[in-house]
């Protein structure tokens, strides 16, 4: 439903439980914590005549009204909702959240002139004043994790805008991520031993240091695949050469679909084989540029006009086969609202 932080939508939950209480004790007013600010609020009625009072102005029939108000005996809750210009009743406490909450969040996503959603949700932070251990994780490692939908698996969720991804990995790892390189982030999952990674490349400041093969891909002359693969054999022979392999492997490039849960799109993989000749790992690969005012992603070439290109590699040394290729259809990109409902600035 949103695209928010959980920990916003926490705290926003929390104002929207607050007003419905307030609401309770002075039946019949119109309650809004954030009127100021936005326009939705909720009132209750706590008897049969108040009830019908309000179904009244709902333009209901006054008979269905009047048998309607004997079936809530614990009274009865109305929501004004601006960008519908609609009175939406409940008598439940949490339908009448559920509403109240849903009608502020749809007022910031189209907010009026003159409403800075930005400020607005920093103050619905302040005033529910829910924190957890997660704001200082975000300040500290740019970073949390959160549940997975993928069972025994957690959710690692960047909060750094230069790397807004999302991705499931097997719970029983831990990560770090390294934010400290603009030329080249990553976030790490081992055991003891490298499982697997993420890293960002950002290739214009690779070709500013003189990386020439960059500089190739960058003009177009050559593509992603290529590249890869001579990379792989590159950084291969120096492990054979310092004893760190003793055998030669054997690789070739797949096509591969990454984020198959959640839009999906088109990348690359580099796919070898162990001393047995089965699965030993893979480089899952793609570009990430600007184009348009809007980020795109390709598995081929780059167009020398396109900005901020990226280098996207999703490495797998260890893990199983099908582990991997569930990590791989978890991966989500993560837009700026989102990094604006953050509860805490890296």
């Amino acid at each position: 439903m949103f695209g928010w932080s959980r920990e916003a939508l926490d705290n926003l939950r929390k104002i929207a439980s607050d007003a419905v209480e307030g609401a309770q004790q002075r039946p019949g007013e119109w309650v809004n914590p954030l009127e100021s600010h936005l326009q939705s609020r909720v009132r209750y009625a706590c008897t049969v005549d108040e009830i019908q009072q309000f179904l009244g102005e709902t333009r209901v029939d006054p008979l269905e009204a009047a048998a309607f108000a004997l079936t809530c005996p614990d009274g009865f809750f109305q929501v004004y909702s601006p960008r519908l210009r609609f009175l939406a009743g409940d008598p439940q406490i949490s339908g009448a959240i559920d509403t109240l909450v849903t009608s502020w969040y749809e007022e910031l996503r189209a907010p009026d002139d003159g409403v800075h959603s930005d400020e607005i949700i920093r103050l619905i932070k302040q005033m529910g004043g829910i924190e957890t251990e997660k704001i200082q994780s975000i300040k500290s490692w740019r970073s949390f994790t959160e549940a997975s939908s993928i069972q025994g698996f957690k959710q690692f969720v960047s909060a750094d805008r230069r790397f807004p991804i999302r991705i499931s990995y097997p719970e029983r790892i831990s990560f770090f991520y390294d934010f400290n390189r603009e030329e080249y982030l990553h976030v790490d999952w081992d055991d003891g031993r490298s499982v697997f990674g993420i890293s960002r490349q950002n290739l214009a400041r690779s070709a500013q240091r003189g990386d020439r093969d960059v500089k190739l891909l960058l003009q177009g002359k050559k593509d992603v695949s290529q590249f890869m693969q001579e990379d792989f054999a590159q950084r291969h022979a120096d492990a054979v050469l310092l004893g760190m392999h003793s055998n030669r492997r054997k690789w070739g490039i797949e096509d591969r679909v990454v984020g198959e849960r959640e839009r999906p799109f088109a990348a690359k993989s580099l796919l070898w084989q162990n001393q047995a000749g089965e699965y030993g790992g893979e480089w899952a690969f793609f570009l990430r540029f600007r184009r348009g005012g809007t980020w795109s992603c390709s598995a081929a070439k780059l167009d020398p006009d396109t900005l901020l290109p990226e280098l996207w590699t999703i490495y797998n040394n260890s893990l199983e086969r099908e582990t991997f290729k569930a990590c791989l259809s978890s991966f989500g990109w993560l837009n700026e609202e989102f990094f604006r409902s953050l509860p805490a600035q890296p």
